[in-house]
This record gives C-alpha cells, structure tokens and sequence, in this order.
C-alpha cells in the first residue's frame, strides 16, 4: 500500500514540474517579445517615435510675409496690405465655462456691436465643432482677445490685399486670389517679387495644453515681398478713367481704352480699360469687366495706319507733300474693287490727303511702295510683334506675310484695313514720329525695391531701333498738325497748343465679314508739336450714332488734353517748362 501512495505522489510531482515549465517558457516568450517590442521602439524605430512625439507637443506655425506694395510714380499706394481678426469658436467645448462663455460674448458684443444674444445663437447648437463668431476684427483688439485664453476659441490673423483707390487702375493692378497668389496685372506679372517668402514659429505644449513659444525652439523670420513702383501718375490716371468713362456714355460706345505715355522714354503715365471694375470686391472679378483693352484687344485700325504709310513712303521719297493726286470722284475703281472716301475730294496734294483722311489717295501711296520695303517698315513700326510691356495677356496683332500680299491687299493696308494692331501698337508708331524716328520699349514699372529702400531694379528707357530719320519725322510732325489745324481732327485743336494727331473709323469683322453697323472709333496723337511730351490714344468699341473718329474719340482726347496742359501736377508742371 505504501508503495502504490509514493508513486501516485511521484506522478503528480512530475505533472506539476510540466507545469511549471510550461508557465516559465510562456513567460519567458513574452518577455523576449516585450524585450524585442521596446529594442524596436528605442532602437529601431527611436526617430519615428520621437518624431511623433515631438509632433504631439510641438506646433509649427507659419509666418506669412507682408505681400509688397504697388506705388504710382509720386509715391502714391494702389495696393497695400490690411490685417484683421477672424473669431471662430468650438460650441461643445466652450458650453463647459459658462462664465468665461459670458466673457467672450461680451467682447465681441463690445467689439462688432451686434447684440449678445446673436452670438449665443451662433453658439447655441453643440453638435457643430467649428463656428465663426465674427470677422474682419481690428488687429487692434488681438491682446485683449488673447488675454481671454478661452479653450475651444481660435483668433487668427487674416492678411488682406486692399486697393485704397478702388477702381483706379484696376487693369493694371489686376488682384491676387485667397492663396495670396497673383492673378492678373502687376499682381500676376511680378507675383513671385511681390509675395516674398513665409517663415515659421515652433510652439511648445505645457501640461494644460497650451502652446508657448521659448528661445530654444526654431524659428524663421518672413521675408517681406518687394514694393513695385511704376510709372503711373495716379491723379492723371483718375483724369484720363473719368473722361474715358464720360465719353461711353456721350457715344454710347460699348467699351473703350486709353494709354498716355512719354514718346521720348516709354515711360506709361496712364493706361485704362472700359467698362472697368473693383479688384476689392469679388464678385467684379468677371472675364469681359477684367480684360484690358489696351493691349489684349487686336482691330483692324483704319485711317489711324495712315501714318505708317506716309512714313513709308516720304522716307522713301517716292511721295512728296504737294503732290497731285487724283480723288476719282469719290470711287477708286481697281482690280475688281472699289475704294471709297466718305465724301467726293476732287483732286489734292498729298497734305491735304492727310488732312481729309482720304483712302483713295492712300491706297495708290502704298501702292507706289515696293511689297518688301512696305512690309519691312510695318515690321519695323512693331506691328505684328509683341511689345513685351510688363502685363499679361498681350496681343501681337496680325500682318500677312510678304507672300500673301496682293497689290489689293496693299492698297488697303494703306488705309489701315486688312491688318490687325493692339492700341498700344498704333500709339508707339506715333511715339516715334513724335521723338525723331526711334521705336522706344513701352514700361509701366519704375523701379522694384525692399522695405529697406534697397533698389532690386530701375528702368532705364530702351531704344528699339530707328524706323525713320529725324527729317522724316519732322515732315510727318508738321503734316499731322494739319489734320488738327484744318483736317478731320478739328475737334481737338486747344488754342495756344500745337497738336499732331490722326482720326480713325474703320468698320468691324463681324462673323468674317465687314459689318455695316458696328465700327472702332480712334484718335491718336501728341503734344506740344514742339517738343512732344505727351502721346495719347483713345479706342471706342462701337460707338452709336455719328461712329466717325472726330466725332467721338477726338473730344476724349481733348478734354484730357485740356485738363492735362491746366493742371498743376508736378508731371504736367514739367510740360510747361
């Protein structure tokens, strides 16, 4: 009996030993896992975590940089920059404090005016996370809202773009959108100089979850964009949109543009688009009110070209100013087409063929013009080409080939008509009668400098080239005074102010064909003959009633001549001298 006990006592001792070996190997497997688990942790993967870490209790904030500011040639700000508070809040956080809730309500009411009880409505619905409170604050009020340190409350800082003057030069300013990114005019062309470069800030979190800034921390400071200023005068500018917008309403045109710019520099002194806009509101922001007429928009210039002609051909000297021409009664029969002039001149000289716009006479002109020469000196006038003036979007304007010029074709090239041209182009023409014979590089930016007033760039006016000679120049001077004086463009002559300048009509394509009732209206000219430091265009879209350039364009023209030459700007001062 003893026997058989001791080796029942002998089995469960062994039973127990397996056991017990089994709990130690189990053990043991889990503490080489937990030993692998933390060598992975700390050794492995110790930068993943730690980076992790470090995200949970360090914050990076950006620091926008202050976008630059766009200034006319006196100084004048046209695009600045606004800050302002933007109050958002999280409804179920904020319902735990009630007394700081009070608090914040009160502030605000204080603050914006509207009533306690409109922002407990904002508050009142605990399901939404994120509400804004109020917007557009005064920056003023920054410490006193951050001094509520009220958990479940953002105050952000906004950087708004702001136009001070509203509409004035809104086709050249152009506008940014909610990125802060350039969209059009100098806010597009120079986005990248403008918008400068963001910086940061690291935060550290504290126990009771709050963010505090220490000198240990990285940080970098914003560099702030550069200031563009350019060589718009802005009381000329406000003259020049004013009249512009008084003479659509006069013609009843549907649009309408006007550059005046220095013939002797390039420099741009005013530059307007109509029908214009807001670049403050965004809802103004539309394609048709956006577009700059002055240089997006390519028409076929009419009696305008008529300068590019005569130059031409008295540079040539295959024309002289009193030489005979034949009027044909009105009606130029020629190879199957008929041109006309509006009224039956009889015969004249070349002068007075200027002075009455007539396409007759400038139709056998160009025809005297050998093809390559004529269309050596379109080119060389800049027509067909881009004028690289520092806005988006610029036409090029269209002239045909050597090749596909017929002596047809030239004929009525002569008057301006089977080409297409930008107004800037045809007023750079006039530009270098004006100076002696030189095509000069148009500019709108004068200089580009940093808050510290160091110069990254200043213009410098550029010579293109020279299209025809001084002679040449002062011939075409005197006879486009005539038109003033005696001529088509009586309408603008200001006594005691000598003026050269061309009236321009031409018909428009509508659907490829020469409509009957819509026409492009223009004048083009400058001043004093004597010495020009003025040259002007005005375009109408479409004007109704008497369409006629003299009619229309030419009073625009005078009236911001007449203003221009009575004003006591330090530009126009300058004129006097």
């Amino acid at each position: 009996m003893k026997r058989v006990k001791e080796h029942k006592n002998f089995t469960l001792t062994s039973t127990s030993s397996w056991k017990l070996l089994t709990l130690i190997l189990i053990f043991s497997l889990i503490t080489v896992v937990l030993v692998g688990r933390l060598f992975i942790i700390q050794i492995i993967k110790h930068s993943q975590y730690a980076k992790q870490a470090q995200t949970i209790q360090l914050k990076k904030v950006e620091l926008k940089a202050n976008r630059g500011e766009i200034l006319d040639n006196q100084g004048v700000v046209l695009a600045t920059n606004s800050k302002s508070l933007i109050v958002a809040a999280d409804p179920k956080v904020i319902a735990s404090d009630s007394d700081k809730k009070k608090e914040l309500i009160n502030l605000l009411s204080s603050i914006t005016g509207e009533t306690a009880n409109y922002y407990l409505k904002k508050v009142a619905d605990t399901n939404q996370r994120y509400v804004i409170l109020a917007k557009n604050i005064n920056i003023q009020y920054k410490d006193t809202l951050n001094k509520l340190n009220f958990y479940g409350v953002r105050i952000d800082e906004l950087n708004e773009r702001i136009y001070p003057y509203d509409n004035l030069a809104a086709h050249l300013m152009g506008f940014i959108n909610s990125d802060g990114v350039g969209i059009s005019g100098i806010e597009f062309q120079y986005d990248s100089l403008l918008r400068g470069k963001s910086g940061y800030m690291v935060f550290k979190r504290d126990l009771l979850r709050n963010f505090h800034a220490g000198a240990e921390l990285p940080s970098v400071k914003p560099v702030d964009g550069n200031n563009v200023e350019l060589t718009i005068n802005s009381n000329l500018q406000n003259i020049v949109e004013f009249e512009l917008e008084s003479g659509l309403k006069t013609t009843q045109s549907d649009a309408g543009s006007v550059i005046v710019m220095n013939p002797n520099t390039g420099e741009i002194y005013a530059l307007a688009s109509a029908p214009t806009f807001n670049p403050n509101i965004i809802s103004e922001r539309k394609p048709e009110l956006v577009r700059n007429r002055a240089i997006n928009d390519e028409y076929e210039p009419g009696s305008t070209f008529k300068l590019v002609t005569a130059s031409a051909a008295l540079e040539e000297k295959l024309v002289y100013p009193d030489q005979v021409f034949s009027g044909y009664g009105g009606a130029y029969h020629v190879q199957g087409s008929i041109i006309r002039d509006v009224h039956n001149l009889g015969d004249m000289t070349f002068r007075q063929a200027i002075e009455r716009s007539s396409n007759i006479v400038f139709a056998q002109v160009a025809a005297k013009i050998p093809k390559k020469t004529f269309y050596k000196y379109i080119r060389d006038f800049g027509f067909g080409l881009l004028t690289d003036i520092e806005l988006p979007g610029e036409a090029r304007g269209r002239i045909p080939s050597p090749d596909e010029i017929t002596l047809t074709l030239q004929r009525y090239i002569g008057f301006g008509y089977g080409i297409s041209t930008t107004p800037l182009q045809i007023l750079l023409a006039y530009c270098a009668a004006a100076n002696g014979g030189n095509l000069v590089k148009p500019f709108l930016v004068k200089s580009i400098f940093d808050n510290s007033g160091n110069y990254i760039y200043k213009a410098q006016p550029k010579k293109i080239r020279r299209v025809i000679s001084k002679e040449t120049s002062d011939l075409i001077k005197e006879l486009f005074t005539g038109i003033v004086d005696r001529g088509t463009g009586k309408s603008v002559k200001i006594d005691n102010m000598r003026i050269a300048g061309k009236t321009g009509t031409s018909q428009q394509l509508v659907d490829g064909t020469y409509s009957k009732s819509k026409y492009n209206a223009s004048f083009v000219g400058f001043f004093p003959v004597e010495n020009p430091q003025i040259a002007m265009i005005i375009v109408l879209d479409n004007p109704k009633g008497n369409y006629y350039g003299g009619a229309t364009a030419a009073p625009i023209f005078r009236n911001i001549a007449l203003r221009i030459v009575n004003s006591s700007d330090v530009l126009i001062n300058a004129l006097k001298k």
